[in-house]
């Protein structure tokens, strides 16, 4: 189980951050198990395919993008994005006016955390960790107290990736629909390369 959509991450004390990651991290080989599973029986296909390579991402996506449920922005949702800061700078092209169901994000998810072991499998320097801002600092990490990877260089620094929002990415092209089954594969070959 996870906990619920929505929560201020900002708020949180280096305490509740740090036993929150442990959580994390503990929670991942079972929900990568049950998602295999999940995957393996709406596929119809032998689990041992889902084995934690890039090349396996493609069959994971697949499987997401056919059970992805796309629904409509209601009015009140609207109303408040409306009231956000995100709306006051850009206006009426930031506006969704269609949303993936909160099933769909609860999987990315699950997704996210298969996605993260791929990477581990494949590149023995990342590792997990988080950063902790404290409540009171005004300009946070966007990720402050979320779980990430880390070992990626970029221009010879170490960046992170956080990869339940970089699948969630990948899910808002179902959106527009402009996803493609190696969204996945793409991102992985794409950070792999740092």
């Amino acid at each position: 189980t996870f906990p619920p959509m929505g929560i201020d991450y900002d708020s949180w004390d280096k305490r509740t951050a740090n036993n929150y990651f442990n959580w994390y991290i503990d929670q991942i080989p079972q929900r990568t198990k049950y998602l295999c599973e999940r995957v393996s029986v709406d596929l119809n296909i032998d689990i041992s395919l889902l084995d934690f390579s890039p090349m396996s991402l493609n069959i994971i996506w697949d499987w997401y993008l056919k059970i992805a449920i796309i629904q409509k922005t209601d009015a009140q949702e609207l109303e408040k994005f409306k009231k956000t800061q995100l709306y006051q700078l850009v206006g009426e092209s930031s506006i969704n006016y269609k949303k993936l169901s909160l099933n769909s994000l609860i999987i990315q998810r699950d997704i996210g955390m298969y996605l993260a072991k791929v990477f581990l499998e494949e590149c023995k320097t990342l590792r997990w960790v988080y950063t902790h801002d404290s409540p009171s600092k005004k300009v946070k990490d966007i990720f402050n107290n979320k779980p990430q990877l880390t070992g990626f260089l970029y221009d010879g620094e170490e960046i992170m990736f956080e990869p339940i929002h970089m699948v969630g990415v990948q899910g808002a092209h179902l959106l527009d629909n402009t996803h493609k089954v190696s969204d996945l594969y793409d991102l992985y070959l794409e950070w792999s390369k740092l």
